[in-house]
């Protein structure tokens, strides 16, 4: 990766490009929230991965790398999601190169490359499931849906599908009838009139 010399603020990337400046990270957010919590939030969709503060960077111009001084739990669950093919690119915010800081937030043995999750001996089959379940549910609701009309139609005499069926019609007319102002006809409004008419 290269950037243009002295560049600091915004940049997308994608969460494989970026290095670890730890060699070791918990298996929980900084408020005791599990990392597969978040992940399994992610994937579900009741969280945005711009959610989440934007992970901050280093560029060291040496190696033309991205290290991660300040959010490399966010960094490990992104690259998760990046893996099973959630995410391509996130926004990380650039900061200019201090040796000083670089040398003591690069606790890294393996050049940033991997970090171990402390007590999370079991978080890559937790991750795993999740994802196989989410992959499951949504497989199921495309396949019933596609179904669905052939269904209705193969079993005619089936209480359900017909309930289905008669609640759509019902409901259809109602629409209908309301917006032609058949029925439920709004009472007439007054004129208005005064400051405010």
């Amino acid at each position: 990766m290269y950037l243009e010399p002295g560049y600091t603020g915004p940049k997308r990337v994608r969460p494989s490009e970026l290095k670890y400046c730890h060699g070791s990270i918990s298996n929980t957010f900084g408020d005791g929230t599990p990392l597969e919590k978040t992940f399994e939030d992610i994937v579900y969709g009741r969280v945005r991965p711009q959610d989440l503060p934007p992970v901050e960077t280093m560029y060291y111009p040496f190696g033309g790398i991205l290290c991660v001084t300040n959010g490399n739990r966010r960094l490990y669950v992104f690259q998760k999601l990046e893996s099973y093919g959630m995410i391509s690119e996130i926004t990380v915010m650039v900061r200019e190169f201090d040796a000083e800081l670089f040398k003591s937030k690069n606790l890294s043995l393996c050049n940033g490359s991997y970090v171990k999750v402390r007590d999370g001996n079991d978080i890559e089959e937790k991750l795993n499931n999740i994802w196989q379940t989410r992959s499951g549910l949504f497989a199921e609701y495309a396949r019933y849906i596609e179904q669905f009309p052939t269904r209705i139609a193969e079993q005619k005499s089936s209480f359900p599908y017909l309930a289905i069926l008669t609640i759509l019609i019902v409901s259809v007319l109602l629409c209908y009838f309301w917006r032609a102002n058949y029925w439920f006809a709004p009472p007439p409004h007054p004129p208005k009139t005064g400051f405010f008419g």
